[in-house]
């Protein structure tokens, strides 16, 4: 006869016990490759946010500044056309404040940045400071849209020599004509293409050699190349502001570019 009193539970083994809470903590553990693979991820998206191009003058890269300028050689920044209301920024070149830049390139792009001005255009020139004798000079239409634009030396000009110095002006041609036109004036110096400067490598290796070797024109060239091509690329967005405001040229490196 059966107890009342016995406890009626089926009963469960220890093993029983233990096989299931294998199975359990089992179906708990992510698999080793997802999880490699989630943190690789997370690697790649920690890295999005750091710049990766960066500038670092060379050695020798000293030239006489001008008091009066922003970023690089420039006449008074309180000139302007007549008619214009006071510019928030000057017209302003890109360059590192000794406003000497290097370039490997035979025909570099020089950047420059241009307050809203009713000036309809702008001329610029280039002349070899050893007989300042003018390499080449164009007109470039204005749109009264303030912004950083980039002027290539066509191939058309004389290509620009190893070793010599060049000095640069733009200036804004004010309507109706006056005689103290805004200038700003910059110099670029054109070395030898070091081994390591492979032009066969990708824009951004290239700008991440060149920026480390001090050559600021090939630079920032390769920099605006990527940007143009990935205009909604963070990263690039970043390593633009950061590496003009290496250069004490923060504000300016949130004016669009034209």
């Amino acid at each position: 006869m059966r107890d009342p009193n016995r406890n009626t539970r089926p009963r469960i083994s220890f093993r029983a016990i233990v096989l299931s809470l294998t199975v359990i903590f089992l179906q708990s553990v992510p698999p080793v490759r997802a999880q490699n693979s989630s943190l690789q991820r997370d690697r790649s998206a920690a890295n999005l946010t750091s710049p990766i191009i960066h500038f670092e003058p060379a050695n020798d890269d000293s030239a006489d500044r001008d008091g009066d300028s922003l970023g690089g050689a420039s006449r008074p920044a309180t000139q302007k056309c007549q008619q214009d209301t006071a510019y928030p920024l000057p017209m302003t070149p890109l360059l590192p404040d000794s406003s000497r830049g290097l370039t490997v390139a035979t025909h570099p792009t020089f950047f420059v940045y241009i307050p809203p001005t009713s000036a309809p255009k702008a001329y610029f020139i280039i002349k070899d400071t050893t007989n300042d004798l003018e390499v080449y000079q164009t007109m470039l239409p204005l749109t009264q849209t303030a912004g950083v634009i980039g002027i290539e030396l066509p191939d058309s000009a004389p290509p620009l020599e190893v070793g010599k110095t060049y000095r640069w002006f733009v200036g804004l041609l004010c309507q109706p004509s006056q005689t103290d036109l805004p200038i700003v004036e910059g110099n670029i110096e054109r070395i030898e293409l070091d081994s390591e400067l492979t032009v066969n490598a990708s824009l951004e290796e290239q700008a991440v050699s060149y920026g480390a070797s001090g050559i600021w024109y090939d630079t920032i060239e390769r920099v605006v190349q990527l940007r143009q091509q990935q205009p909604d690329n963070e990263m690039l967005s970043r390593t633009w502001w950061e590496l003009l405001d290496s250069v004490g040229l923060a504000e300016i490196a949130i004016q669009p570019m034209l």
